[in-house]
């Protein structure tokens, strides 16, 4: 398995980390029912924090996958202007993603130099 695939293989892990991790965080935000659908949680936290200028959210998340066990701390603010900025790290790896406006962005410490999308299009 060549560096390439490895480090591609890490950043998916990264961002998956990161998607299981709002998943959770929405789930702390969930009324009173003790199973809530997931719609149930996304609708009380828009209903809840719709008016904030912004939201910071930080968690651990702890993953078990064939009997390893990984533990990743996530850090996110969102702000009522469209920027969002999640960092996900496990003490020796991380990444950062990020959104303002038109411009999308993703750096890790698996890659050369960060990923960068502006209006739709690569920016090398």
């Amino acid at each position: 398995m060549n560096g390439n695939a490895k480090t591609g293989r890490r950043t998916i892990a990264l961002l998956g980390v990161f998607l299981a991790a709002l998943v959770l965080v929405g789930a702390g935000f969930a009324v009173a029912n003790d199973d809530p659908t997931g719609s149930e949680v996304l609708t009380d936290v828009e209903d809840r924090y719709e008016s904030a200028d912004s939201v910071v959210t930080d968690a651990t998340v702890t993953l078990e996958h064939n009997g390893t066990t990984s533990e990743f701390d996530v850090h996110a603010i969102t702000t009522n202007s469209g920027q969002l900025r999640v960092n996900v790290s496990n003490g020796t790896e991380h990444a950062v993603v990020g959104q303002n406006g038109n411009t999308s962005w993703l750096a890790a410490s698996t890659t050369n130099a960060p990923f960068v999308v502006r209006d739709g299009t690569v920016v090398d």
